[in-house]
């Protein structure tokens, strides 16, 4: 995340001969906020070599909350993807409650629904990574020169024309049979006029509006409201080619309330929309991408697992057997995380109830358990997990469940296995395995055993940052405590 200081005394910005944005850099201050220290750099560096100053750099969405109530910047260009608690998406949210201050993304084209959130902020434009120095500076420029104009408009009438003339915004007053009154050279440009002269000789209701945008409902919803705000429309230019604006406008009526003209505001928004589209195709080939990617996880583990079961057939010792069974299922555990991913609509998370009851099943086969004896229950929440937890949890409960079959019941022996997932609070997890068979030997520190499963198992729970208990009432029972969110 970015933010940048411009001081009231900066000049403003001009439009030059070229149609380029021009301002005093020099005088503006920036606040670069960035979980990603090389990235970060990179950003300073660039900036700095556009002639911006960098102030500091934050790293998370809460540091910047906290830098905007000490010094409000006048620009904010935001990472949605920050670390800690809170993303780029809902810290934009927590600064606009506080002030008026336009919101610039920069994004690596993540999920739609992240990218959907991100919209309802408002955001004065995208810059999308790999960044590339000039579209920071232009996306920057444009941003700060689009509130200042807001603001101005909000600030007095007095410089109405000043506005309208130089706004990058198109104004414009029409009659409700689509004469143009008057236009702004934004608007006149826009559409791919030369003067104000030659557009006015255009009628918007025969040859304004592309098919798919009848003006006729642009009409209704004015004369009906009085109003229209933020109307998506498709307009055509001098050269046919279509021109997508995000449109808001009024009715204005004499005193006998006859309608006298329509006025309002015109934004091109045909790069927004090529950009939409662009991310959309990006974000259907995304999901194609990991779908192929699990799916040749899934099909790799599953040669390893063959491979090993190959070796394992000239092996004559029993302990080394078992040692290759017990491998095999852990490739078991972390090939049905992928191929659970390979089903989903997420390809990011999966269910984890569902994959506990998938795998009990799998290793209940796989052992040829009699479920008649040895009893199953399964009392799930349905709680997603990230691929960064659903691993090492999918080990978890394949070593904790693999014991318990193992080594908890007697030959034909009756008994029961119980699995639960629980949400504790909004932050806590809790992960429980139990069975009522002869118990976990009381003279061996579970913590410290010489077993590689159980060791693996504590290795885990330190990866997830968790935590490990054991209760050796009636039985054995593990209850694994770990931390919802991205692993």
């Amino acid at each position: 995340m970015l933010f940048i200081n411009v001081s009231s005394s900066q000049p403003s910005l001009n439009l030059n001969n070229s149609g380029e944005l021009m301002k005093d850099k020099h005088k503006s201050k920036i606040l670069i906020a960035e979980d990603e220290g090389i990235v970060a750099n990179d950003i300073k560096m660039t900036l700095s070599h556009f002639g911006y100053g960098v102030s500091s750099v934050v790293e998370s969405g809460e540091e910047a909350v906290q830098e905007v109530q000490k010094n409000p910047p006048d620009l904010v260009l935001m990472d949605i993807k920050l670390g800690g608690d809170m993303d780029g998406v809902e810290a934009a949210r927590k600064i606009q409650d506080q002030a008026d201050i336009p919101i610039v993304y920069i994004t690596a084209l993540g999920d739609a629904q992240t990218f959907q959130r991100a919209k309802k902020t408002g955001p004065f434009g995208y810059v999308y990574k790999p960044l590339q120095e000039k579209e920071i500076l232009a996306t920057v420029e444009t941003a700060l020169y689009k509130h200042k104009i807001g603001k101005r408009l909000k600030e007095s009438e007095k410089k109405y024309r000043n506005i309208f003339e130089n706004s990058t915004i198109g104004l414009y007053r029409t009659t409700s049979d689509g004469r143009i009154l008057m236009a702004n050279p934004a608007l006149v440009r826009m559409l791919g006029y030369s003067s104000f002269e030659e557009l006015s000789q255009r009628n918007l209701e025969q040859e304004g509006y592309e098919p798919d945008y009848p003006r006729n409902e642009f009409k209704e919803r004015i004369e009906k409201e009085g109003i229209v705000k933020g109307m998506e429309s498709a307009w055509k230019r001098s050269d046919g080619t279509s021109l997508f604006v995000r449109e808001s406008a009024q009715v204005v009526k004499d005193e006998k309330g006859n309608i006298l003209y329509y006025e309002g505001t015109v934004e091109d928004i045909t790069e927004k929309k090529k950009a939409e589209e662009k991310l959309h195709f990006y974000l259907k080939e995304r999901e194609s991408l990991l779908r192929e990617t699990h799916n040749r996880m899934k099909n790799n583990l599953q040669n390893l697992i063959s491979l090993l079961r190959i070796q394992s057939r000239r092996i004559k010792d029993q302990k080394d057997l078992t040692l290759y069974k017990e491998s095999q299922d852990r490739i078991r555990s972390m090939a049905l995380v992928h191929e659970m991913l390979y089903q989903s609509q997420e390809y990011a998370q999966i269910n984890f109830a569902s994959y506990i009851r998938t795998l009990a099943s799998r290793l209940f086969r796989a052992y040829k358990v009699d479920p008649n004896l040895i009893r199953l229950n399964t009392e799930a929440e349905e709680i997603s997990v990230d691929i960064n937890k659903a691993v090492p949890l999918g080990l978890i409960v394949n070593e904790l469940l693999t014991n318990i079959i193992q080594h908890a019941f007697k030959k034909g022996q009756e008994g029961n296995i119980q699995v639960q997932l629980r949400s504790l609070n909004k932050e806590k997890v809790q992960l429980g395995v139990k069975d009522d068979g002869k118990g976990f030997p009381k003279d061996i520190d579970f913590r410290n055993s010489p077993s590689m499963g159980m060791q693996l198992v504590c290795d885990l729970v330190k990866q997830l940052k968790g935590n490990i208990e054991l209760d050796r009432e009636e039985g054995t029972s593990f209850q694994v405590t770990f931390p919802k969110g991205m692993g």
